[in-house]
Parts: C-alpha cells; sequence; structure tokens
C-alpha cells in the first residue's frame, strides 16, 4: 500500500512540472475574437524598440489587456520584474487588498486586487501579458487570461 502511495505521489509530481507554451500573436488574436473582444496590433507602437517584437491589446469599451513578445526572454523578464515592482508600490499605499506571487517551470505570475484595480502580469518564457482593470471587471479578464494559459 505504501509503494503505491508513493508511485501515484510521484507521477502526481511529475504533472506539476508541466512546460507553458507561450501563445503567438495570432493565437492571442484568435482568442480576442473568440471572446468577442476587440483586437489591435499594437506592434507598430515600439518599431524603435530593441526589446518588443510583437504586441497586441485586447479590449471592451472599459478594460484592456496587453499581450507583448519580446527579442530575448531577459527582455521579458526585465519587463516583467520591473511591473511587479510597480504593483508592488501600489500595494503599499492600499490599505485593503489581496495579492498571489507563483513562479512555475518557466511561468511567472503576479497578482494584486485593490479596493479598485485588478492588476496581473505573467510572463512565459520571451511573452507577457500586462492587465491593470478596474476591479468589477476581473471575473472577465481572469477567465480570459486564464484561457490563454497565463
Amino acid at each position: 500500500m505504501k509503494k503505491i502511495f508513493i508511485i501515484l505521489l510521484i507521477l502526481l509530481c511529475f504533472g506539476c512540472g508541466k512546460i507553458q507554451s507561450p501563445i503567438t500573436l495570432e493565437e492571442f488574436q484568435d482568442s480576442c475574437d473568440k471572446n468577442e473582444l476587440y483586437f489591435y496590433d499594437i506592434s507598430d507602437n515600439f518599431k524603435e524598440s530593441q526589446k518588443v517584437i510583437q504586441a497586441g491589446m485586447a479590449s471592451t469599451s472599459v478594460w484592456h489587456i496587453e499581450f507583448y513578445i519580446f527579442n530575448e526572454e531577459d527582455d521579458a523578464i526585465e519587463a516583467y520584474e520591473s511591473n511587479k515592482q510597480n504593483f508592488l508600490d501600489v500595494k503599499k499605499e492600499s490599505t485593503t487588498f489581496t495579492d498571489s506571487d507563483k513562479s512555475y517551470n518557466n511561468k511567472v505570475t503576479y497578482s494584486l486586487t485593490t479596493n479598485t484595480t485588478y492588476y496581473y502580469i505573467s510572463r512565459i518564457d520571451e511573452t507577457m501579458i500586462f492587465v491593470q482593470v478596474p476591479v468589477e471587471y476581473r471575473g472577465r479578464v481572469k477567465k480570459f487570461h486564464e484561457s490563454l494559459g497565463y
């Protein structure tokens, strides 16, 4: 019985170590279409950038989610850490909040919910999702970024 438990535990742990695949800008756009969101290719905003290769935005008339593909993973790490620090600065100023900081194999996420705003950032390899929306839209936005794997 003990051997069966150990084998099951090992099998479960291997499932926890799943490598997440980053999505492409086209997959982001397809997901926007499926979720009835407006899609904007904002890559031209970064023509001068040595770091951002492609960028897209999913939006409604009230909120938007940004998606970035960076030239190198180090560039994505730098952007993730910078934005996370901005969120932590907001957290210091907030009296009421909940937050979550998670790290998987090739995926890291940070979320912060205050009285007024839902903040979320997720990086998989050289890609990143950035969210800063009114808290009342948290459910729909969360459902969308989770459907993307972020």
